[in-house]
């Protein structure tokens, strides 16, 4: 028997301070029968304030012997946690792919997807005994261990040692289903959860990045490939266009011979696939790499399988080029990478100008190339008819349609606004849209004649080959004349183009705006706090323009208000129509039909003037350029600011109607005793009646006007104007215009001397009325007991009250 012996302790410390507490001592502990070993064990409570442990292991030598070390040993010493229920981790990040099977080494106890092991209690004693809930639904009791369950089209069984499989997946997306791990009553359980994933690519067209310097794409793998704008290239510009907003492109950081990134798919081995992209190259130096690797279930790359393309490099420097490769899988693979790579030739440093976009892996052989339908997004004019020269597959803002080899065509056509579906009218059909006649042919072109409905008017079109088809939507703005942004909202005021000479701009700006270099005015726009004005502030003119479309020969209003600061006392604001045909170019109009509002001021520094002009369109005339002209004095001296201090707000560029016109009536007849009835508007033989335009003056007296007013009255209220209607043969009211006090009405005559009085303007106008003569021409406004007008006269019991 030997003097040695072995004495195990436990301490426990407080942020490295003992703590007298819990500790375990094992005295000189020794085994009776130096042939078999003996366990000790002992337990303790760690004291609530420990959060360290030490684990001391003495071998003491007894001394006999003569020998210098001790005659005995000890193993498989453990400090463990113990308690009573076992506790399990939520397993997470397991992925595989469709149509494989999932069966990991690993077990569900282990922390190889866990926060942490599993505790299965002092010996591992704890198993599995039930599995379920989640998307198997039900709850976690209802199969048992070793049962089979379906799983994403699959097979998933779970067994009590926490070894699982999941057999022959068909639906891709995230599946959870709960374990519970159970030891002599206790139990706990745990989530586990599994992406099903397949071949299709992550951000195939560079739409999502990691927001760093970089910019680098979610989902793919290197540093040095960025998505980039390539309209706004940090180093260089491009003449190509990303399909989407960004392209995958060198970041130009590092200055390396190739620069390339990758991403890894799921593949199904003997499966056939068709790789396809676009690529596009700046100078003939530079060129990009595409391969495509297979991957065995070990993540080696099976040789001598999938393609390598080398030297890509497109046909122009300003459209994209498409590579497209048909690949057969072979049966042990398991994953596959797509690498992009970018070549710089040895020795230079510019940019590469070497592009990327639209990705994409498919199942199957879809013919050589792709078919793709992109969006169309196009606005046309009221009225006007739209017979572009493009087609929709040609590029409206987001590529060309991809047709495919053969050449798909457009197959069909519906949805959207023509309800239904994208297949419910033939090429050829001619359809109501938009209040107008919507035609689409087999090849792309269509038109869109007089539409009346303003507003976004959506439809879809679906093209197709033998291989493939693919729908997109056509969204078509029906807009008419009214300016947009015309109120001055400073967060939306993109629709006017800034064409002002030197440093000077156009914009949003609040007249009392106070600062050193600021206006510091006492102007109170009649909209907001804001009115559109020079925000330069540095002495040069602010000029913006905005176009609109318009019908020739209808009479048009440029209404608005203008303000200005005592000081520069010579800045002023000019308001210019231009008038378009359908080229663009730009026609002449007659001084009587054009706008003359011109170096306008306001009378006071604090309120805004209302103005107006109208103006009619010449003959062949589409569209109509509204020019905001605010001029800067030439020399101020206002402190160190040269703010023009001219605003004009609340602008409106709207239809009124056409011009009048009378015609002679002749040619009726009516016998003795008989009735004619008959109307004095429409045409016999000598053309249909036309409009006119009346306001109340000063001296409140009706007066009809030709068809524009020149300059503002006085005083005019901002008015809230009505919804008008287009003018018919029958009599009905066009308008009401408050801030130049005038109305525009469309009159006959009953019986001779008694005026028809439209009842939308009872209210208002409390009587108008053509007097008869020869020509029915409403020549003049009159009170038929009066030999003179007067608005403030009552006719027929009514209240006469002058139009506001």
């Amino acid at each position: 028997m030997t003097d040695d012996y072995a004495q195990f302790e436990v301490q426990f410390l407080d942020d490295g301070t003992l703590i007298g507490d819990g500790m375990i001592d094992s005295g000189e502990f020794q085994p009776e029968d130096h042939t078999e070993p003996v366990q000790f064990t002992e337990s303790t409570v760690a004291p609530p304030d420990a959060d360290e442990a030490v684990i001391r292991i003495k071998l003491i030598n007894g001394g006999d012997f003569g020998l210098d070390r001790p005659l005995l040993w000890a193993d498989q010493v453990q400090f463990q946690e113990f308690s009573d229920a076992p506790t399990t981790f939520d397993v997470d990040g397991v992925e595989t792919g469709i149509e494989q099977t999932l069966e990991p080494d690993w077990t569900l106890f282990d922390d190889e997807f866990g926060e942490d092991e599993d505790d299965r209690g002092f010996d591992d004693d704890a198993v599995i005994t039930h599995f379920g809930g989640g998307d198997l639904g039900g709850s976690v009791t209802d199969n048992d261990a070793g049962e089979t369950a379906e799983l994403a089209g699959g097979d998933l069984q779970v067994n009590a040692d926490g070894t699982f499989s999941l057999t022959n997946p068909t639906q891709t997306g995230t599946f959870e289903f709960d374990y519970r791990l159970g030891l002599e009553g206790d139990h706990d359980d745990a989530t586990v959860t599994i992406d099903v994933y397949d071949h299709e690519l992550e951000n195939p067209l560079c739409e999502e990045w990691d927001g760093t310097q970089q910019d680098q794409p979610v989902g793919w793998e290197g540093v040095d490939i960025s998505c980039l704008d390539l309209e706004a290239l940090p180093f260089g510009e491009t003449d190509h266009t990303a399909v989407g907003e960004r392209s995958f492109t060198d970041n130009y950081i590092n200055l390396d011979d190739e620069v390339d990134t990758e991403q890894t798919v799921h593949v199904v081995g003997g499966e056939t696939y068709t790789v396809s992209g676009q690529y596009g190259t700046d100078a003939a130096e530079y060129s990009g790499t595409v391969e495509f690797e297979y991957l065995d279930s070990d993540g080696n790359v099976i040789a001598e399988e999938g393609f390598t393309l080398e030297n890509l490099q497109s046909e122009s420097s300003t459209d994209f080029d498409r590579f497209t490769e048909v690949t057969d899988a072979p049966d042990d693979a398991k994953r596959a990478t797509l690498r992009l790579t970018v070549v710089r030739p040895s020795g230079h440093e510019d940019p590469a100008g070497v592009y990327f976009d639209d990705l994409s892996i498919e199942a199957g052989d879809s013919g050589e190339d792709p078919v793709n339908a992109r969006d169309v997004t196009t606005e046309v004019g009221i009225y006007h008819a739209f017979e572009p020269s493009d087609t929709l597959f040609d590029d409206w803002g987001n590529g060309v349609d991809e047709l495919g080899t053969p050449d798909a065509t457009l197959v069909n056509f519906g949805g959207g606004d023509l309800s239904g579906s994208a297949t419910d009218y033939e090429p050829g059909d001619s359809v109501s849209f938009a209040g107008g006649t919507l035609t689409v042919e087999d090849d792309g072109s269509f038109s869109l004649e007089e539409p009346t409905e303003v507003g976004t008017h959506a439809f879809e079109y679906k093209i197709e080959n033998e291989h493939d088809s693919s729908t997109a939507t056509v969204e078509i703005w029906v807009r008419d004349s009214t300016l947009l942004d015309a109120d001055c909202d400073p967060n939306e005021f993109d629709a006017w183009v800034d064409v002002s000479p030197g440093n000077g701009n156009l914009g949003c700006i609040d007249p009392q705006r106070s600062g050193p270099v600021d206006p510091n005015g006492e102007q109170s726009p009649p909209v907001g706090s804001y009115a559109i004005g020079d925000r330069g502030g540095d002495g040069y003119d602010a000029v913006g323009e905005q176009t609109v479309p318009v019908r020739d020969g209808y009479t048009y209003e440029l209404a608005g208000f203008v303000g200005t600061e005592a000081t520069p006392e010579d800045s002023y604001v000019t308001l210019e129509v231009d008038y378009l045909d359908e080229a663009g170019t730009e026609l002449g109009v007659s001084e009587g039909d054009d706008v003359d509002l011109s170096e306008m001021r306001s009378e006071g520094t604090t309120e805004f003037d209302a103005f107006s002009d109208t103006t009619v369109p010449p003959e062949d005339a589409t569209h109509a350029t509204v020019r905001v002209f605010i001029n800067s004095a030439d020399e101020m001296d206002l402190g160190g600011d040269a703010y023009a201090r001219a605003y004009v707000d609340d602008l409106s560029f709207e239809l009124l109607g056409i011009s009048p016109e009378a015609n002679d009536v002749d040619g009726l007849e009516v016998g003795v005793d008989d009735t004619l009835a008959t109307s004095l508007l429409e045409g016999h033989s000598t053309g249909a009646d036309g409009v006119s335009l009346y306001r109340v003056t000063d001296s409140n007296e009706w007066e009809r006007l030709p068809t524009r007013t020149r300059r503002p009255i006085p005083g005019s209220p901002k008015p809230t104007t009505p919804e008008r209607s287009e003018p018919t043969t029958r009599p009905t009211v066009l308008t009401t215009k408050a801030k130049s006090r005038w109305v525009t009405v469309l009159t006959t005559t009953a019986k001779p001397g008694r005026p028809t009085i439209p009842t939308a303007f009872q209210d208002s106008v409390r009587w108008l009325a053509s007097s008869p003569s020869s020509s029915h021409s409403p020549s003049r406004v009159c009170d038929p007991r009066q030999a003179k007008p007067d608005a403030n006269e009552a006719v027929d019991g009514m209240a006469a009250t002058p139009a506001a």
